[in-house]
């Protein structure tokens, strides 16, 4: 695929508000994936079955893989050389010697969280650590200009209960899916996900001011473009870390979809209930809207429905598909709306 070899350029924007909100909120849980593709087959197929495990769990984890590099791997994976520095630095913070290796909200000691071989990582592991609460929420979004070299990425962290300790708030531009045609290194994938593309301001994250329940902390990060495959397949992951390595919450912006060129969003006159949903979708039109095309795609840009109808009120459809994240597009000739839509 063709790359975009651009010059880094990083840009930051941080302030402090206020707020009200004062209640333990649901966790979104991390899971830092340690990768690289000289990994020999006879251990990485094995491992692949966290990738079928977190892609049925994604309203509840959300996957960053750093693709990393030691001894005969040096120099052998190019979404490791495309940003070396950042992924070691994430190897010395977690003291990591070995790969494939998955971190479960930063491991940390005491809390009951995974450290290990991703191929033992389980369901039951995902549960016990979605009971427990965040004194944080993590709303994220991202925007990526129109000549496609910069991504911007807003987040903002609310403090919702107690917690005390130095924090570190991370923003990580990934990029969700990246397909070679071809097998890569050992391994012999040639279809990677949720890689590490940069990690904003820095490797390190951003140091928070102490905050009382209430307050929130809003971040404003550019970075130009380097070495993304395709720029349809960037999306953005934003955590808080302690100094325990313990990950207190996650947030999450999913990519655009695949070959979605946005004409304009009509959020007046089309919404789409409930969201999350078990299934069973209703798509409430304030005015008709004739002739709209109406198509789901997963949250790697695979069509999983298209069917064709007259939107005049409320028309109903029913998605037989996995709990996890999907995009409901619904256009005609002059008109295009797109949201995220959450099915449990």
């Amino acid at each position: 695929m063709k790359k975009l070899l651009l010059i880094p350029v990083l840009t930051v924007t941080i302030c402090i508000l206020s707020a009200t909100t004062k209640a333990q909120s649901p966790r979104l849980q991390l899971l830092e994936y340690f990768d690289n593709n000289s990994i020999p087959p006879y251990i990485y197929e094995p491992n692949k079955a966290f990738d079928t495990l977190a892609g049925a769990n994604l309203v509840r984890v959300i996957p960053i893989k750093y693709h990393v590099a030691w001894g005969s791997q040096t120099n052998t994976d190019s979404m490791n050389l495309h940003n070396a520095p950042q992924a070691a630095t994430r190897v010395a913070y977690y003291g990591i010697n070995a790969d494939p290796n998955v971190e479960q909200d930063g491991a940390a000691a005491g809390n009951g969280t995974y450290h290990g071989l991703p191929l033992s990582f389980t369901q039951s592991m995902i549960d016990t650590r979605d009971a427990v609460t965040s004194p944080f929420t993590i709303e994220v979004s991202h925007d990526i200009n129109a000549s496609q070299d910069t991504i911007a990425c807003h987040v903002k962290i609310v403090q919702t209960g107690t917690v005390t300790g130095l924090l570190r708030a991370h923003v990580v531009v990934i990029e969700d899916m990246i397909e070679f045609g071809a097998p890569q290194g050992v391994c012999n994938d040639s279809n990677f996900d949720y890689v590490m593309k940069r990690m904003l301001p820095s490797a390190t994250g951003t140091l928070m001011s102490p905050m009382n329940i209430g307050d929130s902390l809003v971040l404003d990060l550019k970075w130009k473009l380097a070495h993304v495959y395709d720029v349809n397949h960037l999306a953005v992951v934003s955590f808080v870390q302690d100094t325990s390595h313990e990950v207190l919450q996650a947030g999450y912006s999913a990519p655009t979809v695949t070959g979605l060129s946005e004409i304009f969003r009509d959020e007046s006159t089309l919404d789409v209930y409930p969201n999350p949903t078990s299934g069973m979708v209703a798509i409430i039109a304030s005015h008709p809207v004739n002739d709209a095309v109406v198509e789901v795609y997963s949250s790697f840009g695979e069509l999983i429905l298209k069917t064709k109808m007259n939107l005049t009120s409320t028309k109903e459809i029913n998605l037989h598909v996995p709990a996890g994240m999907y995009f409901i597009k619904i256009s005609n000739s002059q008109k295009q709306y797109t949201k995220k839509l959450i099915v449990q």
